[in-house]
């Protein structure tokens, strides 16, 4: 179940920012897979987070002020898109390996790394085609 989150205004025009460091951040993710998985994937998480950000900036004005990534879910789930609950699972699928990427000891195995990078593209070429139509 997603609940409602604490968001914070922002202008509209603040969204293409925060696309262009999605961008950026899923490019370095991109070069790195295969050689330096943790940074791939630290790299992917911020490139999702930013992307969520551009979207719900663009089309609502909002973006998620809450302490914990994963509410943003709450913030996509009022999107007017049909198809907002799949993309919503590839961002949740990588913001689930925050806590373990960042702060935990052990290594994702390369193939493990390399699905979650491919989530997060997958996730940032939605916003991409959404924020084209905005």
């Amino acid at each position: 179940m997603v609940t409602k989150t604490t968001t914070k205004k922002v202008p509209k025009d603040e969204a293409a920012g925060h696309l262009e460091k999605a961008r950026e951040w899923m490019e370095s993710a991109t070069l790195l897979a295969g050689t330096a998985e943790c940074s791939a994937l630290v790299l992917s998480i911020h490139a999702v987070i930013a992307a969520a950000d551009a979207l719900t900036i663009r089309v609502l004005g909002v973006r998620s002020s809450s302490k914990r990534h994963e509410d943003v879910l709450s913030v996509l789930a009022g999107l007017p898109f049909d198809d907002i609950k799949k993309a919503a699972k590839d961002l949740q699928a990588v913001l689930a390996k925050k806590s373990e990427v960042e702060y935990g000891s052990r290594i994702l195995k390369s193939k493990d790394a390399a699905r979650i990078v491919e989530r997060a593209r997958s996730f940032l070429e939605y916003v991409e085609r959404r924020m084209a139509e905005a």
